[in-house]
């Protein structure tokens, strides 16, 4: 997610970055200026693709082989994107893998900061490292496994994640409550995840024993009982964490103390006598009131929307198991307040361009910073979760629903109307969050899914730009986050399918139109040899969820099989330096489930 510094420079910048065109105005500005470039990327010489113009010029490109029914040339556009996004990410990589401390295994947050701590290094960065890694079969895979072995080793047995010396593995002391909130963190934004797109048995074993840590420490007394913290973000944390632990894990334990908290967070601080019905940042359960510190605060972007998230979940959970008694009056109990949360959310947490805002006063129901929030798909995605929940708990109107989905899609397609707008003061995490919230938005969305992906193609250039020619990009555990969001815009340009191992200068790109759909494979000096793998049902077949629900710190599903059992060993392929394959979608057991 996000970094937790100040976002005063966004603020600043964003007045000015709000003279914003439509994309497709942007995209014809620039068609005549750059056709040259695009006659390039067909012939094989891609121009920089960090270069605004010339995502631009090529994005066009795809558009009008798309409106002449050439396929294969769109999927092959999409190949060049893809394969594009991979190397960058790719180079991420492999200039942190120096960092890897020989004797420990551990990485730092920085090199002026030479912990590896949770919080950031592990949840932000390291999972990261480690998922591309298996994504493509790299030979550091081995060393980044140990790297979990020992992380796992130098802590307290069954207990919280406790901070480490870099160099030395020694502990660092730190307080409870940064223990609590870092177990969460490395849960929620890292993996989680990573879980869901590997299935790794390892990092099960890893989240499961976590988990049982954050319900042994919950000492924070609720009139339902111990929950973790007063504390929006790690309450969120918890519950986006246990409501699909549960499922994946078949552990009903952690669907009870999810219940308990989402009693706590539904029932006390959204219904609170004289309560204001919106997640406040810090709620004091044990008094029943809002805390002293941050008063009537309500954060929309990261480190506060967190619960009004993980309500959504465990609103879901409770739908999802409403055969049992005691959870259907859950539902029934929480399907109002959460409605008129996110109600209140959709309305009155947006500026003036339509952008949902990174704090609102719960009592005025004013924005207390009006800047835009690059964290927006999150909180979207949340919102969407609860309608796909409570349609199948049949008791709202559809009219509703359906009204809230409206306010859905406007946000998203106020976010169109930007460009380059400085999300974090121009910082690449902030184009990251951005970008990704896109894609999560996008591919539940399908009224605003062709304006959100095409928006994503020119936007996460600016990203781009911001990588360093060693390969680092801010050089500090943010840099994972770059990994992850390159890695996720790939894989919707290549539709789920994966070259396996990867190979430097190889690509693969998916386009489906009325002709049908197919897949492109491009190979650049070495040529390739290996396997074209498409996604599966990872919801089902891995998470076990009771539906492919909404959810964030996962990887939307674009096309794939259709099976459950595990991803498929897919097609072999050996193709010659600079070589193409043009391979219909049906050729590979495999369809398009999402995308445009």
């Amino acid at each position: 997610m996000a970094r937790c510094g100040s976002r005063v420079a966004a603020g600043v910048l964003y007045t000015a970055a709000m003279r914003s065109v439509p994309a497709l105005t942007m995209i014809l500005a620039v068609l005549v200026a750059c056709g040259a470039a695009c006659g390039q990327a067909r012939n094989g010489a891609t121009p920089d693709l960090a270069d605004i113009a010339a995502r631009r010029s090529l994005v066009a490109e795809r558009i009008r082989l798309e409106g002449a029914g050439d396929v294969a040339g769109a999927a092959e556009i999409n190949a060049r994107l893809a394969g594009d996004s991979m190397e960058r990410a790719m180079r991420v990589h492999d200039a942190w893998m120096a960092r890897r401390h020989p004797k420990t295994g551990l990485f730092p947050q920085s090199m002026t900061q030479r912990e590896f701590n949770y919080r950031n290094t592990a949840a932000d960065f390291f999972c990261f490292e480690l998922g591309i890694a298996l994504d493509t079969q790299a030979s550091s895979v081995p060393l980044l496994r140990e790297t979990l072995a020992r992380e796992r080793a130098l802590n307290v047995h069954n207990g919280l994640c406790v901070c480490l010396d870099w160099e030395t593995g020694a502990q660092l002391a730190r307080t409870g409550h940064d223990r609590m909130f870092a177990t969460s963190e490395y849960l929620k934004d890292g993996l989680i995840g990573l879980y869901d797109r590997h299935g790794d048995a390892a990092v099960l074993a890893r989240m499961t024993e976590l988990a049982d840590a954050i319900i042994a420490a919950s000492a924070v007394q609720s009139r339902f009982g111990a929950i973790p913290s007063r504390e929006s973000e790690i309450n969120g944390n918890v519950l986006q964490t246990l409501c699909r632990l549960g499922f994946a894990a078949g552990r009903p334990d952690y669907f009870e103390f999810a219940g308990r908290l989402g009693e706590a967070v539904v029932e006390q601080m959204l219904e609170a006598e004289g309560g204001t019905g919106l997640p406040l940042k810090r709620f004091d359960y044990p008094n029943d009131r809002p805390a002293v510190k941050d008063g009537t605060l309500v954060q929309l972007r990261d480190h506060g929307n967190e619960t009004a998230v993980g309500v959504s979940e465990v609103f879901a959970l409770a739908v999802s198991l409403r055969e049992n008694s005691a959870w259907n009056a859950r539902a029934e109990r929480w399907v109002e307040p959460t409605a008129r949360m996110f109600e209140t959310i959709l309305s009155r947490g947006v500026n003036g361009q339509g952008l949902l805002v990174n704090t609102l006063d719960a009592r005025t129901l004013e924005p207390t910073d009006a800047a835009p929030c690059d964290n927006w798909g999150y909180l979207l995605a949340g919102a969407i979760l609860f309608v796909e929940a409570a349609e199948r708990q049949g008791r709202l109107p559809e009219s509703r629903l359906e009204a809230m989905l409206a306010s859905i899609d406007r946000v998203a397609l106020a976010v169109t109307k930007t460009d380059g707008l400085p999300w974090e003061g121009m910082h690449h995490d902030g184009f990251a969050d951005s970008v990704e919230s896109a894609l999560y938005v996008a591919s539940r969305r399908t009224a605003v899914r062709r304006a959100l992906l095409e928006w994503a193609d020119v936007q996460i250039g600016y990203m781009f730009k911001c990588q360093r020619p060693d390969g680092f990009v801010s050089g500090d555990y943010l840099d994972g986050n770059f990994i992850r969001t390159a890695v996720m815009y790939a894989d919707m340009r290549a539709g789920g399918f994966r070259l396996v191992p990867w190979g430097k200068g190889a690509a693969v790109g998916l386009a489906a139109g009325e002709s049908g759909s197919v897949v492109v494979v491009l190979t650049g000096e070495p040529g390739y040899r290996g396997r074209l793998v498409p996604d599966f049902r990872r919801d089902s077949g891995r998470m076990h969820l009771p539906w492919d629900w909404s959810r964030i710190n996962s990887w939307p599903e674009w096309a794939g099989a259709d099976v459950k059992d595990g991803p498929p060993k897919g097609m072999a392929v050996e193709l010659g330096s600079r070589a193409k394959r043009v391979a219909p979608l049906a050729e590979l057991g495999a369809r398009v489930w999402k995308l445009p």
